[in-house]
């Protein structure tokens, strides 16, 4: 059987967050930080060591995914405030798109998840605010 990269499964498939971790691979087609967000709510491990690619990484995906011990990260645009926060953990990531921050849905502003987080560089802190924020 050939081995496909989350990156791979990305750009070949119609998904917004792959995640691929020895045999396992998680596809989503949910928005925002809601792939991440669920999957660590089902089951806090799945993303420790695990390849993932996301079409947009902000901030607070970010943290989620540091909380989640991800492997290595794969985005089509990623902020600023994700890159510090990326590389202050170590995490290795790669990207076509840089941008100041993540816009919200109606582009007039920042992401409100973006947002929840900016202040803060507590991870367990961040998780708690997201998971607080989507209820």
């Amino acid at each position: 059987m050939l081995e496909y990269s989350a990156k791979e499964i990305l750009i070949n498939g119609d998904y917004t967050c792959v995640s691929v971790k020895g045999n396992q691979v998680y596809k989503s087609n949910l928005k925002g930080i809601m792939p991440i967000i669920g999957k660590l709510r089902e089951d806090p491990s799945f993303f420790e060591g695990a390849n993932l690619a996301d079409v947009v990484i902000g901030k607070a995906a970010a943290m989620l995914l540091i909380y989640g011990k991800v492997g290595s990260i794969y985005t089509d645009l990623i902020s600023e405030h994700a890159i510090e926060v990326l590389k202050k953990h170590l995490i290795s990531f790669e990207y076509k798109k840089k941008v100041p921050y993540i816009m919200n849905r109606s582009r007039d502003g920042m992401c409100p998840m973006e947002q929840t987080v900016l202040d803060t560089e507590d991870i367990e802190d961040a998780y708690k605010r997201l998971l607080q924020k989507i209820s």
